[in-house]
Order: C-alpha cells, then sequence, then structure tokens
C-alpha cells in the first residue's frame, strides 16, 4: 500500500503549457510604457532642453564643456570648468529654472590651460634616468 500512496503523492498531473497567443499578449503588455511614463519623459527632455540652452546662454565662451541632464526635476550638471566661480554660475543659470527641484552639480573644476597640462619638469628628470640603460657590470 505504501507504494501505491507515494506514485499518487508524485504524480503532479499534466504541466500547464503557456500557447504561442498568450505568450505573445503576455510580452506585448509588459513592453508597452504607461502614458504617464512617457509624459515624464518628454518634461525630463524639455527641462535639458531648457537647461542647456540657460548654459550656452549664460555661460557663451565658458560653458562649451558643460552639459545638463534632467530627471523629474533634479538636474545633474556634467562638465568641466576653468574655476570654481565658473562652476557656481552655472549652477545659478539653471537653478532659477522652472520646474527645476534641485542641481546636483557634478561639474569638475580643472584649469584647462596649457600651463597646467604640461607635465613638471621632475618627471621629465625621471623618464629620462629611466630611458638611460644600465651601465655594464
Amino acid at each position: 500500500m505504501g507504494a501505491t500512496t507515494s506514485n499518487r503523492i508524485l504524480r503532479l498531473g499534466p504541466r500547464p503549457r503557456v500557447t504561442g497567443w498568450a505568450f505573445l499578449l503576455l510580452l506585448a503588455g509588459a513592453s508597452c510604457a504607461s502614458p504617464a511614463y512617457h509624459r515624464l519623459r518628454a518634461a525630463d527632455e524639455q527641462l535639458s532642453g531648457k537647461a542647456n540652452a540657460s548654459l550656452r546662454e549664460q555661460l557663451p565662451d565658458t560653458g562649451r564643456g558643460l552639459e545638463a541632464r534632467a530627471f523629474r526635476g533634479v538636474v545633474t550638471l556634467l562638465g568641466q570648468a576653468q574655476t570654481p566661480a565658473l562652476r557656481e554660475l552655472a549652477q545659478q543659470a539653471v537653478e532659477s529654472l522652472p520646474g527645476v527641484d534641485r542641481v546636483n552639480n557634478l561639474i569638475l573644476v580643472e584649469d584647462l590651460s596649457a600651463a597646467a597640462i604640461a607635465p613638471p619638469a621632475e618627471a621629465d628628470s625621471v623618464v629620462a634616468a629611466r630611458a638611460q640603460p644600465a651601465p655594464a657590470p
């Protein structure tokens, strides 16, 4: 009797199969975004455009490497500025726009002049010393 009882317990019956049409409907429903999502995305793109236009207008010569990206009212500033004052000007140009709730200022302050890019003299001497062949024993 024990053998027949265990057989009945292990028998689960036929597995349900998902037909082709049901699977396609499931995929179609999962890939459709809601109208609210599209409205939010359009608002983000519009705010990004306004923020980038404001940067170009307020900082015409110095704001070329700057970019603004918006997500649900939060504008993130990216790029490089030569001085901390330019970094602050970029933030002020964007935070006064309607629809901006907060600004994440991720602009790096780096002096991009030729003097700042040139390597120090000590580094040149170290490289030159390494380039010389070792003396023979």
